[in-house]
């Protein structure tokens, strides 16, 4: 895994926004966390719903796959 990937992914997990080169984590006052890359929505945190969206938008790379995984 990059260094990059290790540091979104841990924001993501612990709903801290983070903007790395082409990845970003942005969190909304309700609590919603929102995984970017490359500006296309991959992943969606709901802590009050508690679920969890993925998605590869249509970009099925090797570097979409290592985020999501």
């Amino acid at each position: 895994m990059s260094i990059i990937t290790d540091k979104t992914c841990e924001a993501f997990r612990n709903t801290r926004p983070i903007r790395i080169s082409n990845s970003e984590v942005k969190i909304e006052p309700s609590g919603n966390a929102y995984y970017r890359l490359f500006g296309n929505l991959i992943a969606l945190y709901s802590p009050r719903a508690k679920e969890l969206t993925i998605r590869d938008c249509g970009w099925q790379t090797q570097t979409t796959k290592e985020r999501l995984n």
